[in-house]
């Protein structure tokens, strides 16, 4: 470019900027460089002020690009601020130059222009430091040597500019200039690929401010420069090259699953189609119509694809409208070909397929009856389009070899030896479909390949260039001639994964694995198909992986297929082959960021458990349930709940603990304490919530600063239903009195006398006591206990006149220490009974009442709880927070004691519900408050980002500022609450004057003096206006419509910005809702001595992701964190998974547990299970034989249609026959119409369906009222009936959900039960089948024979335990037969709850 030319075009940049984006560079200006770095120019604005240069700016971005900088560092700013380094960042491209990743080409001049590409990230590195300009410091004299870097390799002086020697020198880092950078690896959108294509991806490098912004998983928009990079072998380089991106601009795009172009005329034809009475048959005859019958599958896949309505309640929570299916088949091992069969090779070469395998097999992984290893070397395959391409073989198979297999013989004399499992391609009209090889049928036509096939060749493939590339081949069609069942010749049979298409070539004839799985995955808008022997190193989740992506030597995260199927549909192939750690994974990606053992969790019922204790216990109980991880384990539970606080609304509520876990133990500990007085201990990397300039962030623990601001609720939720109390049955003579049987105000109060100076003593005699000089208090106990209990005391007293109250009755000890076992300790261990800490509000504040009257003091500047207990306090802090009273927890090591402080702004709201009025401390109490409210307290603040947030507003609204927060902001200091509320009330005044004022003012001057804004503050608010045009308007100048506008546009402004004052007043408003403790120590602890551990724990709450302990709202983590990396990934997805029996085919006389290598927990959380057998039925199999000649009939006629001049048949015939088997429904039209009903269909219940879907529920339920009887289905199911319901009604594009919705799902759910919820030894419903893996006979059975075991061990107290032999010789005592005892046996033996002392005997654990 001449100088001339870039001259006039920084001149055309300049003038744009003036014109469009004056505001903007002003904020630029403003915030640059600590907030903002770049100008954001959208292409529409360029291209509208100067099509031709927008045009340049496309096709010569990176000299453009230089001119749009250089124009921006010369655009006229105040002399005291310059723009030296700032971006210029074109976005939001047009449509033609949005080009798909795998359309890149040289050839379309793409490289070296201005482009946008659409995907998904699938990797990320970190963002680290580059040097753009190295400063060399010379070791000899100290000259300092400064060159410029870029990309081709770091430069470094020859010789010093100062002594002119060649060095050393040494990189100054301080001297150097460094910029942030990123490498991404895009990949193609699943939603915009079809069947059988492999998403492409491209690489991104990023520098500056676009850097750490997105994750992986995220969908984005990349707009950037395409460049080349040449590909090298080892040290050679090659005539091949890679496109990348230098990235420009990065949007993250927030699409929803069902984002897809649906036009007028389509939309048309989808309210047309849904008018159809007989909508649903036609939708399954369009589910895999060349896959014969399944119908309820099919259907249930439909319903799963419009899924049901995800809810979001008022309290913030969220329902999933998700549905997880889960088809059991007969196994998909053994698809395999005999090792002689030889496969074709992209280079032309024909080799067998055992050498193939053998040569790949470097580090075999096992799987159930043999092994398989990575592999990268390309076949001929077949696509979708039937065309043959070439595609890279990713895995290798090499599995034992059944007893017998298939010998296929066509009518070109080629051969192929399978497996009868393994498919080839029949004929469906123009296309394909597979079909396993013992369903075929002499006369089938079958899929192969002509062109030339040779022989020999080297057979070690390693790998080869993933170029896609035609091949010299094409599909043809054979007739099979013959088929012959023979036994195996060899040991082993081999198969080949290959990406995407999953078919090569064998023999000239095509292979293919495909299930039912993969039209799912076709048909929805957005779905990822993975296998569950792996696709992809990340798996499920996410991995951390360190290959050629960025520079080979750091780890980098990759989102698994979850995550890339967000908001759409996950189809797992063979998920009982997946890793065990990728099934973890499923529930979530947890790692450890976990807390202590004895860390204490608050439960919602009043407990207070520690927490590895609360986790270790379920583990152990039901052990079979445990997920297996990455180092840790998880298992999902139903009986707790805990306090929970959404950050959304700032509300705490009681939700339910969906999972406990427990990981390895790191080597230390972090000890966080807040100024509460109360501390946790943590993991290192556990997030720790705090406030993060307004907002409520996370930092990792060890990282977290002394001052933090920490979030904590304003008050516990409290329970409004009655407590019920356990009786206690009368025991002979002892002494009767009247037991209660709910917990009341009157029972709380004595409980908390008792808790504070109460006695419990059990000898000779059983009594309850209470000792106290005060007479009122003595008095206030006497009569209580007469109207709670209706017996008297006898009192004694000591000679310090301490009088002890006492009430023997060994009947009231032994119900007391059932119902409140918490308070009958020693004082220091004491605690507050859990059933209190459940109770309400007003049986809290009773407690209290009675506790304080004991353990309370009245300082000169205190008031607090005293006692020797430490959990006591605790407790009392947590009782007090169930009140809305703030406290914090002080020891007393000189008394050795502990004292729970009420915090001053806390004192009235104590007193009135606390201190009797009786009280003789009430009136000192009455006057701490008095005091309280005349000196301020700063103990109820909001974090110092409140003060700048309010400054901010003051400017905004034109108050200005006071100076009243500086020493806030300087000193970190916390605002008082009651500050905030006075600054949030003179807001809302102002916006309101400034509102009722501003329509009266009619021009510039006066609008500006309203609203109080400088004229700075009014230009920034305008666009393209500068301050001296304001001021010049005020002062007369420009004609009156000019200044008539500017008066316009000004008052326009104002009123926006008290819109935008008065949400950002009712947000700071909000943040009042909270509470807000500081970080007052933060050390390490080893994991050592005392605090040793194997373990660390932690509870996940759905959907909050938190729970209330220690008085402050605390972390359950669920991000990945692997390798050091830890991101947040998004996984919004229904599952389909398909699983195989351990042993051949579904058995229905075994439990689902039994036959699945899957486990409980996980197959529970689906909400349908299928049984895909394949079993003798006369009537079925003709119909299955004609479906499959109708389609072989349809490919004959239309092969002779197409390839003989002469026909015998008409296109019509040919049409006719092929409708037969063509989806009713094109799969495009049936992806919109899915689209379409998801976007616009939210229905809701009608009373005939809920009535239908109750009825179902109850109806099964009472089928285990018995109390032996099973518990036949859980809620699980009745949620999923109603997410399925929503679904069907959805297919009918219904607002409402009818009964006939409901019938037709409960007809789904009672067969899928039928099949897989029945213990198969009593034939009745059991949901533990499902939910446990284990039926309550086995759970019997299992008791049965442990007793029986321990009984014979005492029968046999001279032997090592009980004799095996024996066992199975009494069996038949127990209901098992000797077979039967001997398997349970083993299982308990695997499970470890059975040992041997020596062989031949057992004892249980």
């Amino acid at each position: 470019m001449s100088q001339v030319s870039e001259g006039q075009d920084v001149d055309a940049f300049l003038s744009f900027y003036r014109t469009y984006y004056a505001d903007e560079i002003a904020r630029l200006a403003q915030n640059y460089p600590k907030e903002q770095r770049s100008l954001y120019v959208e292409y529409d604005d360029l291209y509208t002020f100067d099509p031709d240069l927008a045009e340049r700016y496309l096709n010569r971005p990176g000299e453009m690009q230089e001119v749009a900088e250089e124009a921006l560092r010369t655009y006229d700013l105040p002399v005291d601020i310059s723009l030296g380094q700032a971006h210029v960042r074109l976005r939001n491209l047009p449509r033609e130059n949005t080009i798909d990743i795998r359309g890149v080409r040289v050839s379309d001049d793409h490289i070296g222009s201005m482009v946008a590409v659409q995907g998904i990230v699938r990797k990320a590195t970190d963002v680290r430091p580059k040097i753009t300009e190295a400063a060399f410091e010379c070791q000899r004299c100290g000259t300092m040597t400064y060159i410029p870097q870029n990309d081709s390799g770091f430069q470094e002086p020859h010789e010093c500019q100062g002594c002119e020697r060649q060095g050393p020198f040494r990189v100054n880092n301080n001297e150097s200039k460094f910029i942030d950078s990123q490498q991404l690896r895009v990949q193609e959108s699943p939603e915009g690929l079809r069947g059988g294509e492999t998403p492409q991806s491209i690489d991104v490098n990023l520098e500056d401010d676009v850097c750490g912004q997105v994750t992986p998983g995220d969908h984005v928009t990349v707009v950037g420069r395409l460049e080349m990079e040449q590909v090298t072998s080892g040290q050679e380089k090659t005539t091949v090259f890679d496109p990348y991106m230098e990235g420009v601009s990065v949007v993250i795009e927030d699409e929803e699953f069902e984002d897809m172009d649906i036009t007028d005329e389509d939309k048309q034809e989808i309210l047309e189609l849904s008018t159809h009475e007989n909508i649903y048959e036609e939708m399954v005859a369009s589910v895999a119509p060349s896959i014969y019958g399944y119908d309820q599958e099919k259907l249930s896949m439909i319903l799963q694809l419009f899924s049901g309505v995800t809810k979001h309640l008022p309290d913030g929570s969220r329902i999933r409208g998700d549905l997880h299916m889960l088809l059991i088949g007969d196994p998909g091992t053994g698809k395999c070909v005999d090792g002689d069969t030889r496969v074709t090779l992209d280079d032309g070469r024909d080799v067998p397929i055992r050498e193939l395998v053998e040569s790949n097999l470097d580090n075999p992984k096992p799987v159930d009856d043999g092994v398989w290893d990575g592999a990268d070397f390309a076949v001929p395959s077949l696509g979708a389009n039937g065309e043959i391409e070439s595609r890279q073989a990713t895995k290798v198979w090499k599995r034992e070899a059944p007893e017998e297999m298939l010998r296929i013989r066509t009518n070109s004399g080629r051969e192929l030896q399978v497996t009868p499992s393994h498919p080839l391609f029949v004929r469906a009209g123009e296309s394909q479909h597979a079909v396993r090889a013992d369903e075929l049928s002499e006369g089938t036509t079958i899929a192969a390949v002509s062109g030339p096939l040779t022989d020999g060749g080297a057979a070690a493939v390693r790998s080869s260039e993933s170029a896609s590339r035609s091949t010299s081949l094409r599909r043809t069609w054979e007739r099979v001639e013959s088929i012959e069942h023979v036994e195996p010749a060899a040991e082993w049979v081999y198969d080949l994964e290959v990406d995407g298409t999953h078919s090569y070539v064998s023999n000239g004839i095509v292979s293919h694995n495909s299930q039912m799985l993969s039209y799912v995955q076709n048909i929805a808008p957005r779905s990822v198909y993975t296998s569950g022997k792996g696709s992809s190193a990340a798996g499920l989740t996410a991995a951390a992986v360190r290959d050629d992506f960025g520079d080979g030597q750091q780890w980098t995260l990759e989102a698994g297929a979850l995550v890339l199927a967000d908001k759409g549909i996950a189809a797992v192939d063979e998920l009982d082959k997946m890793d065990s750690n990728d099934r973890s994974a499923m529930h979530e990606a947890l790692e450890q960021q976990s807390y202590h053992p004895r860390s204490e969790v608050f439960l919602a019922d009043g407990r207070r458990v520690r927490i590895g204790e609360f986790v270790d216990e379920r583990m152990a109980a039901r052990s079979d349930d445990v997920v297996a991880g990455v180092d840790c384990e998880i298992l999902p539970i139903e009986d707790a709940r805990v306090h929970s606080v959404d950050f959304e609304t700032n509300e705490t509520t009681k939700l339910p603990i969906d999972r406990v876990s427990r990981h390895k133990a790191p080597e230390e500990f972090v000890r966080v304490t807040f100024s509460n007085g109360r501390d946790v201990l943590v993991t290192p990397e556990h997030p720790m919530f705090v406030d993060d300039g307004g907002a409520v962030g996370t930092v990792e623990a060890k990282d977290i600063d002394e001052g933090a601001f920490v979030p904590a609720p304003r008050k516990l939720p409290n329970s409004a239903k009655p407590v019920s109390l356990t009786d206690e049955p009368h025991v002979g003579k002892e002494r009767d009195v009247t037991l209660p049987e709910k917990l009341s105000g009157d029972l709380a109060e004595i409980l908390g006398f008792l808790t504070a100076e109460g006695h419990s003593y059990a000898g000779s005699a059983h009594e309850i006591g209470f000792s106290n000089q005060d007479e009122r208090l003595l008095a206030r106990m006497d009569e209580l206990m007469s109207r709670v209990f209706g017996f008297e005391c006898t009192d004694t007293t000591n000679a310090a006149g301490t009088v002890t109250q006492r009430w023997v009755s060994t009947k009231l000890y032994r119900w007391l220490e059932e119902n409140f076992p918490e308070f009958m300790h020693t004082a220091r261990e004491k605690r507050i009974p859990s059933r209190v800490l459940g109770g309400s509000e007003e049986q809290i504040r009773r407690f209290l009442v009675g506790a304080f009257a004991g353990d309370g003091g009245v300082e000169s500047e205190a008031m607090s709880f005293c006692t020797a207990s430490e959990g006591l306090a605790r407790d009392y802090a947590d009782a007090l927070a169930k009140l809305g009273i703030a406290s914090r927890i002080h020891h007393d090591t000189a008394e050795d004691s502990w004292k729970t402080y009420v915090m001053g702004d806390s004192t009235d709201r104590f007193v009135d519900a606390v201190v009797d009025p009786a009280d003789d401390r009430h009136e000192r109490a009455e006057e701490f408050v008095d005091r309280s409210e005349r000196t301020p307290r700063h103990h109820d603040v909001l974090p110092t980002s409140a003060a700048r947030e309010i400054r901010e507003l003051r400017t905004l609204t034109g108050l200005g500022k006071t100076g009243r927060f500086r020493e806030n902001l300087d000193e970190g200091y916390g605002v008082r609450v009651e500050t905030v509320s006075e600054e949030i009330e003179t807001l809302h005044e102002r916006i309101g004057t400034v509102r009722e004022t501003i329509d009266h003012a009619d021009d510039l001057g006066s609008i500006r003096s309203t609203v109080g804004w400088s004229g700075r503050q009014l230009a920034a608010r305008l666009d393209g206006v500068p301050t001296s045009r304001i001021h010049y308007a005020e002062k007369g100048g420009y004609d009156s419509e000019t200044r008539e506008d500017l008066a316009e546009r000004a008052a326009t402004a104002v009123h926006e910005a008290m819109v935008e004052a008065e949400r950002r007043t009712e947000t700071l408003a909000d943040r009042c809702d909270l509470r807000y403790y500081r970080v007052t120590d933060v050390e390490s602890v080893a994991n050592a001595g005392e605090y040793e551990t194997e373990w660390v724990y932690d509870v996940t709450v759905e959907p909050t992701n938190t729970f209330v302990s220690s008085g402050v709202a605390l972390h359950n983590s669920i991000s990945i964190s692997k390798a050091g990396i830890n991101a947040t990934l998004k996984s919004r997805c229904s599952l389909l998974g398909a699983a195989n029996p351990k042993y051949g085919r579904f058995d229905q006389y075994e439990s689902i547990g039994e036959q699945i290598d899957l486990e409980p927990a996980l197959i529970s959380r689906f909400d349908l299970i299928f049984t895909v057998t394949d079993s003798p039925d006369p009537e079925h199999d003709a119909k299955l034989a004609d479906h499959i000649l109708t389609t072989n009939y349809a490919g004959e006629l239309n092969t002779q249609r197409t390839e003989m001049a002469t026909s015998n048949f008409t296109q019509e015939e040919v049409d006719e026959v092929t409708e037969e088997v063509a989806p009713v429904i094109d799969a495009e039209l049936l992806r919109k119409y899915i689209a379409y009903a998801k976007r616009n269909c939210y229905p809701t219940m009608t009373d005939e369906a809920k009535a239908a879907i109750r009825e179902f529920y109850v109806d099964l339920r009472s089928k285990g009222a018995d109390e032996d009887a099973p518990v036949p289905v859980t809620a699980r199911k009745l949620e999923a009936l109603v997410r399925l319901s929503e679904a069907s009604a959805r297919v009918r594009l219904s607002d409402t959900v009818q009964e006939e919705d409901a019938t037709r799902v409960i007809e789904i759910v009672r067969s899928c039960l039928q099949d897989i919820g029945v213990d198969p030894e009593t034939g009745q419903f059991d949901a533990d089948v499902v939910e446990t893996g284990t039926s309550k006979s086995q759970r019997d059975r299992i008791k049965n024979i442990k007793e029986l075991i321990q009984t014979l061990a005492e029968e046999y107290e001279n032997e090592p335990g009980a004799p095996v032999d024996a066992i199975v010789e009494r069996a038949d005592e127990v209901g098992m037969d000797a077979g039967k005892a001997e398997q349970e046996l083993e299982k308990l033996r695997t499970r470890g709850e059975i040992y041997e002392p020596q062989s031949g005997y057992v004892r249980t654990t």
